[in-house]
């Protein structure tokens, strides 16, 4: 597979053109005497939940729950209050904590957050609210269009270009490689490798190049031999790293790569491009898709995946043997996988081209939204046509 990336542009909608970007307010943070922690945001029209996460004296792994995590559904006499009563502080304990906030129906997050005790007060300021508040303060006016992307949980405005991808190297600042035995869900037989004779890049093109184990491995490894691959980032000590033949259970004849950003770039919502050619070839399954970064429901497709192109290197490849559908290179299928059920699974839209995606390159774009459009605007480029 040869790909070009210029990827994740950031949109924004007409109904949310009229008003500022939405910034989650600092929290006000009370240790109370004799034991108890308050936190804290001031309340304000559009706000529809308040989530604190955060630990004591330990960092956050993530997006952690944390020892004390609650979501908050209600304000009470203008604010939007944690209260923890049985919690016992000292002076220089410090609070690692992040904020989640759900403002007219968007998702805001405010990340890597700390808080340290340098004293106590009286539990009976019940609601969290100051006594002596400050005067308000105008926020300047917003410097972009807002949109409901996110960038590693940032806000991004309107329009703006938030990854972009020519390949004139393979930047180690930006992909890493997803090194590992395949296996559950889709038993692709292949083991994924950081070789360079798998992945590589040239003219401004990344290259994904199958190899044969038979290559570079005595004749009777993948029945008899053992693979250890060095920098597994599978589940160490699990066959995704390590796997030794036996019997029936042969090891994968094929080398090949998968590259992904998961630990340099994430982002929610906004339109992604990718310009690609897919490969040609029997038993060969390409797949451009965006995954979670954090597996909140499972791992593969239990937290769901976007596809954005699959399409079978196959230039002969039916359902039955009438010949009456036709599943290789010409179809192109595209869609959302929400778990591990068989009918989610390959629910995917798909269309039938004039020749073989992998004839050209061609323009794959999807657009991620909060909700879903109608109508629905499915859609592909290919020569000047979509």
């Amino acid at each position: 597979m040869e790909m070009r990336v210029r990827v994740l542009v950031a949109i924004g909608f007409a109904c949310a053109l009229a008003r500022g970007e939405y910034v989650v307010p600092d929290a006000k943070f009370e240790a109370l005497k004799p034991r108890g922690l308050r936190v804290s945001i001031p309340d304000e029209p559009g706000i529809q939940l308040f989530a604190f996460h955060g630990n004591v004296n330990k960092e956050m792994n993530g997006l952690e729950a944390g020892q004390l995590a609650r979501d908050i559904i209600k304000a009470k006499n203008g604010r939007w209050v944690f209260l923890d009563d049985r919690l016992k502080l000292n002076v220089g304990d410090v609070i690692y904590y992040w904020l989640y906030v759900i403002y007219e129906g968007l998702g805001y997050q405010k990340l890597d957050q700390t808080w340290t005790v340098t004293e106590f007060v009286d539990p009976n300021n019940e609601d969290g609210a100051d006594r002596n508040p400050k005067p308000p303060v105008t926020p300047p006016p917003a410097t972009c269009g807002r949109s409901p992307t996110l960038v590693s949980g940032k806000s991004a405005c309107q329009g703006q270009l938030i990854f972009e991808e020519d390949f004139n190297t393979l930047d180690a600042a930006k992909w890493e490689h997803d090194v590992r035995i395949a296996g559950s869900p889709d038993f692709e037989f292949v083991a994924y490798t950081s070789e360079r004779g798998n992945s590589y890049v040239s003219d401004g093109v990344l290259h994904i190049a199958p190899t044969l184990v038979s290559e570079t491995r005595d004749e009777d490894f993948i029945t008899h031999g053992k693979l250890d691959l060095p920098r597994c980032t599978g589940i160490a000590g699990s066959v995704e790293c390590s796997k030794q033949a036996q019997g029936w259970d042969i090891l994968p004849p094929v080398f090949s790569a998968r590259v992904r950003t998961r630990q340099h770039f994430s982002f929610c919502y906004g339109q992604v491009e990718v310009r690609a050619k897919l490969p040609a070839g029997d038993w060969l399954f390409p797949e451009l898709w965006l995954e979670p970064k954090d597996n909140w429901y499972g791992r593969e497709y239990l937290s769901g995946r976007i596809r954005l192109a699959m399409a079978r290197g196959n230039r002969e490849l039916f359902l039955n043997d009438q010949k009456q559908s036709h599943i290789g290179e010409r179809r192109l299928e595209a869609g959302c996988t929400l778990g591990m059920d068989q009918k989610v699974r390959h629910e995917m839209k798909n269309w039938e081209g004039r020749s073989g995606w992998c004839e050209n390159f061609h323009v794959y774009s999807l657009t991620w939204t909060p909700v879903l459009p109608q109508p629905w605007p499915w859609s592909w480029w290919d020569s000047g046509l979509s």
